[in-house]
């Protein structure tokens, strides 16, 4: 493998990681929760998030393209955001 590869695959797995100590045994009201009216709830963020990798990965693929999928439950979500990671 590549260096430029193994990089990318560690950082990816970084990423996964620390993802997923964060995301991991939220509680119930946490994916709704908003700091304010004008910031973004973790539920709007995480949907970003997905947005972001999807869009990496698209690039990366030589397709790029860009999706604005709005927020979805906190495990549909967090799902959605491990399953582009992997992709």
């Amino acid at each position: 493998m590549d260096t430029k590869r193994a990089m990318l695959r560690h950082c990816l797995a970084t990423l996964a990681y620390r993802s997923g100590k964060v995301l991991r045994d939220a509680p119930p009201d946490f994916a709704d929760y908003r700091a304010s009216q004008t910031t973004r709830t973790p539920a709007e963020i995480l949907a970003h998030l997905g947005d972001l990798i999807e869009w990496a990965s698209s690039v990366a693929r030589g397709q790029e393209t860009w999706s604005n999928a709005g927020p979805l439950s906190w495990q549909a979500g967090t799902d959605r955001f491990f399953a582009s990671l992997t992709a």
